[in-house]
């Protein structure tokens, strides 16, 4: 008989559930356990749990212990116990033994082992975990997430491009990808479609901070997902070196960019260094340049060289990196 059904089948109010617990018979109506099931099942395929996967469960003789094992069994996943007579013996030599992905764990004893890192699961319209590729975006209607792992993170990011939109992840860096109008579209469509699904569920509107779009939208998971703060990279490296003091003694600042593009002004490492240069003049050396008079003059700089003459095969050029940067600062005329 399908669990709920089973459930349905019971007798009315006067029927309840009794675990046995640290000697006492503890009553649970059984009205609540589908819908605790229910929240345990979602909680369990956020955290990767599929049909196979085996769970332990420390403790087990609690009501908890009743609705996850109920949880598990309705995923297909097995459910190892582990009584107190483990305790204090569990390490991760034993759960690498019994090949235990996921150990379940109150929190009276969560500080004795080691804890789940933080899952966000993306299922779709049949309540089912969404192929983790671009293609597959739009197909998600529902988000299953944890607890964030930490009380708080800054993440590091250099690049100012919100999630979607002309200047977002998609259209700014999947062309350097090599990706097409049409693959680049879908990707942005997708990206707007999961901002806004977690705009409905959570309340969080961050798809157009700056740096949202950094790394193909990682800077928005990390803020949507894990609470994280988006601070300039090379606002914390530059005030970590001391390079405003050293800049004030400088007559003249090089920088290097293996490839100077439009997307360098998009605030990437470079324009933050040109923006903390104290007015003295900054020249870039580079693998490859193909930004234009306009963008380099606004990303800061005073010019820009490329050390490579004439185009030639990657390898090559890589090979040849420190002969060609050093004929190229000895001819620069300053």
């Amino acid at each position: 008989m399908e669990f709920r059904n089973l459930i349905a089948s019971l007798p009315g109010k006067k029927s309840a559930i009794y675990t046995f617990e640290r000697g006492k018979a503890v009553q649970h109506p059984h009205s609540a356990l589908h819908g605790d099931v229910v929240r345990a099942r979602d909680a369990l395929r956020g955290w990767g749990v599929r049909a196979g996967t085996r769970v332990g469960i420390y403790a087990p003789n609690s009501y908890k212990w009743l609705v996850y094992d109920l949880a598990l069994i309705e995923l297909g996943a097995i459910s190892v116990p582990f009584t107190d007579d483990f305790a204090g013996k569990i390490d991760q030599q034993l759960l690498d033994r019994y090949n235990i992905a996921l150990l379940l764990l109150s929190k009276k004893d969560a500080q004795l082992f080691p804890q789940r890192p933080a899952h966000v699961a993306f299922l779709d319209a049949d309540n089912q975990p969404v192929t983790p590729d671009g293609g597959h975006l739009r197909d998600i209607v529902r988000l299953v997430s944890a607890d964030p792992p930490f009380e708080t993170m800054d993440v590091l990011c250099d690049v100012t491009n919100p999630l979607f939109g002309p200047s977002g992840a998609a259209w700014i860096y999947g062309r350097q990808k090599g990706g097409s109008d049409a693959v680049l579209a879908e990707l942005d469509e997708g990206l707007k479609h999961i901002a806004q699904v977690v705009k409905a569920q959570t309340g969080r509107d961050v798809a157009q901070m700056p740096g949202a779009g950094a790394a193909g939208g990682l800077g928005y998971g990390a803020v949507a997902f894990l609470g994280a703060k988006l601070r300039r990279g090379i606002e914390v490296v530059l005030d970590m070196t001391g390079f405003e003091a050293a800049a004030a003694k400088a007559d003249l600042i090089i920088t290097g960019e293996g490839h100077l593009d439009g997307q360098s002004a998009q605030g990437k490492l470079i324009q933050g260094l040109c923006g903390r240069s104290r007015g003295k003049p900054v020249i870039a050396l580079c693998g490859k340049l193909s930004a234009s008079p306009q963008q380099v003059k606004a990303i800061g700089l005073k010019a820009a060289y490329s050390i490579n003459k004439e185009e030639r095969p990657l390898a090559e050029m890589l090979a040849n990196t420190a002969v060609n940067l050093e004929k190229t600062a000895a001819e620069l005329s300053l």
